[in-house]
C-alpha cells in the first residue's frame, strides 16, 4: 500500500466532521466515518472493506477523541492543591497490562514520575488517576501502597517504577493530537496492537 499522506488540514476537517454528533454514540460516529470513506484517502486509513479494521480503527480514532476530551479536563481538576496524594488505576473492564504494575500505587502529588506518565500512558490505554487531599484516603479510591514501598529503579529525577513502560507518542505527559492519532492509524500500528 502507498504512504497514505494526512495533512493538519484533512485532521482539522474530520474533526469538525465528528464535532456535531460527538456525544450521539459510536454507531452514528461511524456512520459518518464510512460515509467519509467515500474519499480514497479516508477508505485507505480507516479500511471499511475490512470490516474488523473499519471497526477497530474507527473505535480507536472515536475513544482518543473522547479520552482526550476526559484527560485534558481530568489532569486540571487534579491539579488543585487539594489533592496531595494521588493513585493510579488500571480498571479490569479494559485492563492495560502493561501498566498493571503502577496499579493502586499511591504518590505524593509532586512525585517526579507524575511528570513523565499521567494517563493515558499508550494509544489504548484507559487507566486513569484519582485525587485523595490525605494519604488515610487513598485506600479508599483504590489505593494499596505507596510508591516508596515499589520497585524503584533511579532515584530522585530519574525515580521510576521497574517494568512500567510509556508509549513514546505518550512521554512526559504528552496527549497525542488528531494528526498523531491518524498517522498512528493509517499506518498499520493500530492493527498490530490487536494481535
Amino acid at each position: 500500500m502507498d504512504q497514505i499522506r494526512i495533512t493538519q488540514q484533512d485532521a482539522d476537517e474530520l474533526t469538525e466532521a465528528l464535532a456535531p454528533i460527538f456525544n450521539h454514540g459510536v454507531e452514528r460516529q461511524r456512520k459518518l466515518l464510512r460515509q467519509m470513506c467515500e474519499d480514497e484517502k479516508w477508505a485507505q486509513v480507516f479500511r471499511p472493506d475490512v470490516p474488523r479494521l473499519f471497526a477497530d480503527r474507527s473505535l480507536l480514532l472515536l475513544t482518543h477523541v473522547l479520552r482526550t476530551d476526559y484527560v485534558q479536563k481530568r489532569r486540571q481538576q487534579l491539579s488543585s492543591d487539594v489533592f496531595r496524594f494521588l493513585i493510579y488505576k488500571v480498571y479490569s473492564h479494559a485492563p492495560c497490562p502493561e501498566h498493571a504494575v503502577l496499579d493502586g500505587v499511591i504518590f505524593p502529588r509532586d512525585h517526579t514520575m507524575l511528570k513523565h506518565c499521567m494517563p493515558p500512558n499508550g494509544w489504548r490505554c484507559l487507566c486513569d488517576v484519582s485525587g485523595a487531599a490525605s494519604e488515610r484516603m487513598a485506600p479508599l479510591l483504590g489505593g494499596t501502597r505507596m510508591i516508596d514501598t515499589c520497585d524503584v529503579t533511579g532515584h530522585g529525577d530519574t525515580a521510576w517504577v521497574a517494568g512500567f513502560e510509556v508509549d513514546p507518542a505518550f512521554r512526559n505527559n504528552a496527549i497525542p493530537t488528531m494528526l498523531d492519532t491518524l498517522h498512528h492509524i493509517a499506518q498499520g500500528h493500530a492493527d498490530t496492537e490487536l494481535a
